[in-house]
C-alpha cells in the first residue's frame, strides 16, 4: 500500500481542488472544454465559446491522434484516471453534504430522486489503480471556535 496523507482544506478549497482534479483529467483525453470554462477576460467575463474550442481542439487534437469529434474516454491514461476518481469522490461527498445542510436529506433517509437526480449522488466508481480518496469531515477544535 502507497503512502497516505492527510489535506485539510476548507469547503471552497475542496470545490476548487474538485474542479482542477476534473479539468485536468478532461484535458488528458482531449476534453478541451472544460478548460476554457475558468478562462475568464479582464473583466472577469467567461471567454469560453463554440468557436473559440474548436480552435483550440484543431490544433492540440491531431498532436493527440484524436479526429475533432472524439476524445480518449476513462481508462486510457492513468494519470487521467487518478484525477478522475478524485474528482468523483470529492463532487460525491460535497452534493450528499450540501444535500443534508439544506434540508433535502435529513441523516439516515435514503436518497430522494426527485431532487437528488445528478450524477454527483452517485457512489464513485474506481478507475485508477489508486484506492478512491477518503474524505472526513473534520470540526474544528474546541479552542478554534472560542
Amino acid at each position: 500500500m502507497s503512502e497516505t496523507y492527510t489535506l485539510r482544506v476548507t469547503k471552497n478549497q475542496l470545490q476548487a481542488i474538485s474542479n482542477a482534479c476534473e479539468t485536468c483529467s478532461r484535458a488528458a483525453i482531449g476534453q478541451f472544454d472544460k478548460i476554457l470554462d475558468y478562462c475568464k477576460d479582464s473583466n472577469g467575463k467567461h471567454i469560453n465559446s463554440y468557436e473559440l474550442t474548436r480552435s483550440i481542439e484543431s490544433l492540440i487534437k491531431p498532436l493527440m491522434g484524436l479526429h475533432m469529434n472524439a476524445s480518449y474516454g476513462v481508462g486510457k491514461f492513468e494519470e487521467a484516471d487518478v484525477l478522475f476518481d478524485m474528482y468523483q469522490t470529492i463532487r460525491h461527498r460535497l452534493a450528499w453534504d450540501d444535500a443534508y445542510a439544506t434540508g433535502i436529506l435529513n441523516p439516515g433517509e435514503k436518497r430522494k430522486y426527485i431532487e437528488m437526480m445528478t450524477v454527483n449522488y452517485d457512489a464513485p466508481m474506481q478507475f485508477s489503480k489508486e484506492p478512491l480518496p477518503i474524505i472526513n469531515e473534520t470540526k474544528p477544535p474546541i479552542n478554534e471556535l472560542l
